[in-house]
């Protein structure tokens, strides 16, 4: 919008309020996708890399977005970028691990942590696909706890998607604890996956979801 701070009138409690700023709501977006390319993966692992590309190139093209893999070490496949050839080339380049363990809670931290300390204005977004195998995180009530005080200080919204596997029944139910602790505290998106197929329409409903609130983002603005 065009709109300036001196052609703003606010009130409040019945009384008129001096403007010193105006500016956009819609902040560029930091958006960053963690993905399990564990072997226990790997059925989904075709799939997922054309799902991603068509992920990646409907977002708006003012998002920073990078890409987590998190079997064994998390390993960065793109660092924040906003060029698109850079996503896609590194969707290329995403492959099943030799691991059927992941460092899911470990890759979470890692990228709120990374949130937190980025100074610039943005909104953060994280979006996260795993399938359930094995995590070999360092995992503490504790240290989540902590974890969950930093994403609620850093206002950022949590998209989880989930693979379920019926034969591992306990890791299902901490990562699906993980993932509904998220949604309540950021207000995201979670979705539990019986079989592969279903991650392309996941991540279809995640892409609708960020762009239509830029779109109503676009129409307001903050005022200071």
């Amino acid at each position: 919008t065009d709109l300036r701070s001196d052609e703003i009138v606010v009130h409040a409690n019945g009384r008129l309020r001096k403007v010193i700023s105006a500016t956009p709501a819609n902040l560029p977006s930091t958006i960053t996708v963690l993905v399990d390319n564990s072997s226990v993966a790997r059925d989904t692992t075709m799939r997922l890399r054309e799902t991603l590309k068509g992920f990646f190139s409907g977002l708006p093209r003012n998002q920073r977005v990078s890409l987590l893999a998190v079997s064994g070490q998390p390993r960065w496949v793109v660092r924040p970028t906003t060029k698109l050839d850079e996503l896609l080339a590194g969707t290329d380049r995403l492959v099943p691990g030799q691991s059927r363990s992941t460092r899911f809670f470990d890759a979470l931290i890692e990228a709120t942590q990374r949130v937190a300390e980025d100074e610039a204005r943005h909104r953060a977004l994280i979006v996260s696909f795993t399938a359930v195998g094995g995590d070999q995180s360092s995992f503490t009530r504790g240290r989540y706890q902590r974890f969950l005080r930093t994403v609620v200080e850093t206002g950022g919204t949590f998209h989880t998607l989930q693979l379920n596997n019926p034969f591992r029944r306990s890791m299902v139910a901490l990562q699906a604890q993980v993932a509904e602790d998220l949604q309540r505290a950021t207000g995201g998106y979670h979705r539990k996956i019986a079989v592969g197929s279903g991650v392309g329409d996941a991540f279809e409903e995640i892409l609708e979801i960020i762009v239509e609130r830029e779109r109503e983002l676009a129409r307001q603005i903050v005022v200071h």
